[in-house]
């Protein structure tokens, strides 16, 4: 038995119901242009409302490996655009880049 790799490329984003917090980044930043992660991440647990809220940090883990893969990128904030800290909010915005969905295939 051995695992082969399928690939699946997304090449713009899409207004369907998104399975993955991957294609939902994609499409809402495809919708928004730029938007900062507790944005996109308020706006996914608005919608899934039936499955298990995500969390800050693992959905932040997405946006990292998103931005590591080319696909999204860091963007100018607006000059008003500062968390509770005082500190500029990241925002980050499509590259142009494809998203490639990976999934495991039993063969």
């Amino acid at each position: 038995m051995s695992l082969k790799v399928r690939q699946t490329v997304i090449s713009k984003p899409k207004r369907q119901s998104h399975t993955t917090i991957e294609e939902f980044i994609f499409a809402y930043l495809g919708d928004k242009g730029k938007a900062y992660v507790h944005e996109m991440l308020n706006a996914y647990n608005a919608r899934h409302l039936s499955n298990k809220p995500a969390k800050y940090t693992s959905f932040r883990t997405i946006v990292w490996n998103l931005k590591d893969d080319g696909v999204i990128v860091p963007t100018e904030p607006p000059r008003w655009a500062t968390d509770s800290g005082g500190f500029p909010k990241s925002y980050y915005t499509l590259t142009g880049k494809p998203l490639v969905k990976k999934t495991k295939k039993v063969k």
